[in-house]
């Protein structure tokens, strides 16, 4: 019995009987998730990332720090299939200034690996798994103890546990030393991976083709990205008609980390652009955070200084979407007396200036949040 995609299925009868009809025309089985390696930087994310491909990897040096995401891909072979299983791996850095603009790349259908070393600031472990709670629909997580000269990982799992359901197992290593845990933590990914609810669903042969092609166009003739209407037409060749269908694609492919391709405006323009590039997108937005002019200007920018720093000829034509990137991502803010001019919060000064409000005669409103991701202006 093949079951459409819950999403399939939410739009209703006809919906359904359109997926039945492309399963006839030929249908495929798709092993494929996202891993995400979350944490504060330092603490071993891209070891981690790096020996999960190569366990003999070497440490990597102090300055090879991420900046921003790294993506990478890992295949394994799964027990009783012919077919291997594809990880798209997205190890993201943990300096504090990229801390807010990881949220927005954390999506459903994935599994999460969040490290912590045995430093005292490090474990700073419920703002990650608030975060992933929070936008992942509770995907599984595994808590990744890096043990850093074998000292112990001082966390409260007891706690954690009880706060967070989605915890599936809490691991130590050393991967200074020996990889000590390496093999247990790979077979526990596997696992998890395996377990998560789109994998082995099968899908139209159409479905498939239409992500290899995408991934032909970036891989060979080198895009970063493609217009919607070039989408389109790509599903129209591949016989999806259907523009439910078609977005419905781009929306799997992008929770999965295939592409990035962000439905919730339709009339904006960054809906009309389907990235093939994830690192080409997040490369973009993170220059202007590190641009030394912004990073002076306490977070403060113009579209001068963007086109300053997207002058690169991939990024020349797309500054529109970048910025509106940004300001999806709120990374930015346009400030309201000030056409074209944007503050970047994470870039200001930890202490407020000092200001003289005048609370005689006003109606205060005071707003308290459980949880609040960093570097969100209310």
């Amino acid at each position: 019995m093949v079951n459409p995609p819950i999403e399939v299925a939410n739009q209703g009868i006809q919906a359904i009987r359109n997926y039945f009809r492309q399963i006839e025309k030929g249908k495929d089985t798709l092993f494929e998730a996202k891993l995400i390696i979350v944490g504060e930087g330092g603490v071993g994310k891209t070891t981690l990332a790096r020996r999960i491909n190569n366990p003999k990897c070497p440490l990597p040096e102090e300055k090879e720090s991420t900046q921003g995401i790294d993506i990478q891909q890992w295949n394994f072979v799964m027990e009783g299939q012919e077919k291997d299983f594809r990880v798209n791996i997205w190890d993201f850095g943990g300096q504090e200034i990229y801390n807010a603009t990881h949220q927005f790349f954390l999506t459903k259908r994935s599994v999460y690996a969040v490290v912590a070393d045995n430093r005292q600031e490090s474990p700073n472990l419920p703002y990650w798994l608030e975060i992933v709670e929070l936008l992942s629909n509770k995907s599984p997580v595994l808590l990744i103890k890096n043990e850093k000269k074998d000292q112990k990982v001082q966390i409260n799992e007891k706690e954690l546990r009880a706060r967070f359901e989605n915890i599936k197992e809490s691991l130590p290593t050393n991967f200074a030393a020996d990889n000590r845990g390496l093999t247990d933590i790979i077979n526990n990914l596997k696992f998890q991976l395996q377990q998560l609810p789109h994998v082995g669903t099968t899908l139209p042969k159409t479905w498939i083709n239409i992500r290899n092609e995408l991934e032909r166009l970036f891989k060979e003739e080198r895009k970063n990205y493609i217009s919607l209407n070039e989408y389109y037409k790509i599903c129209e060749d591949m016989k999806v008609t259907d523009r439910t269908f078609q977005l419905e694609i781009s929306q799997f492919l992008h929770d999965i980390g295939v592409i990035l391709h962000f439905q919730d405006d339709p009339i904006s323009t960054l809906y009309n652009t389907v990235i093939l590039n994830p690192e080409w997108g997040t490369d973009a937005v993170y220059k202007v955070l590190d641009e030394p002019t912004v990073i002076n200007q306490l977070g403060r920018f113009n579209n001068t200084d963007l086109g300053n720093i997207w002058n690169e000829a991939k990024y020349e034509t797309m500054q529109p979407q970048l910025l509106e990137l940004m300001l999806k991502f709120k990374l930015c803010y346009e400030l309201p007396k000030e056409k074209n001019t944007y503050i970047a919060p994470q870039l200001l000064t930890k202490e407020p200036p000092e200001y003289e409000f005048n609370t005689t005669q006003n109606l205060q409103l005071k707003y308290e949040y459980e949880f609040l991701p960093k570097a969100i202006i209310i």
